[in-house]
């Protein structure tokens, strides 16, 4: 998708912008949500990214491609919520792409640091959405 507001939000996370971030999370519309799909992935999701953090933590950088089929199925649910329309496309999408085109791949070829800014922004961008939108969801 072009011009995602919810991944470009991600990237200013990523970047370190937090209070830019923060407000457009803020203004950002999040259409045909559920709160219980996006728990479906909140969950599975923030505790990878604890994982993925202790892994690094404690270097055992071994262990993190054992987590690439994870990873991926995490990414296919994140597309079933959308296709089943209990979470917003754009943000689903966003969701998606971290998963699949920035965490999977910074693991494959070893880019630690990335790997470990990249989880920190994903868990920033679910705790924010559910603390800034859990009156706008359904």
């Amino acid at each position: 998708m072009m011009n995602n507001p919810w991944l470009n939000i991600y990237n200013m996370l990523l970047q370190g912008n937090y209070p830019d971030a923060l407000a457009r999370i803020e203004h950002q519309k999040i259409y045909s949500t559920h709160i219980t799909a996006l728990r479906k992935i909140h969950g599975p999701i923030t505790s990878l990214c604890d994982r993925i953090t202790s892994l690094l933590t404690s270097k055992q950088y071994d262990l993190m491609k054992t987590l690439l089929p994870e990873i991926t199925k995490l990414a296919i649910i994140v597309k079933y919520q959308a296709q089943r329309d209990v979470i917003d496309s754009r943000f689903a999408d966003a969701i998606y792409r971290v998963l699949v085109d920035k965490l999977s791949k910074a693991i494959m070829t070893g880019k630690w640091s990335d790997v470990e800014k990249i989880v920190s922004a994903l868990r920033l961008l679910l705790d924010s959405v559910i603390a800034f939108k859990y009156k706008e969801l359904r």
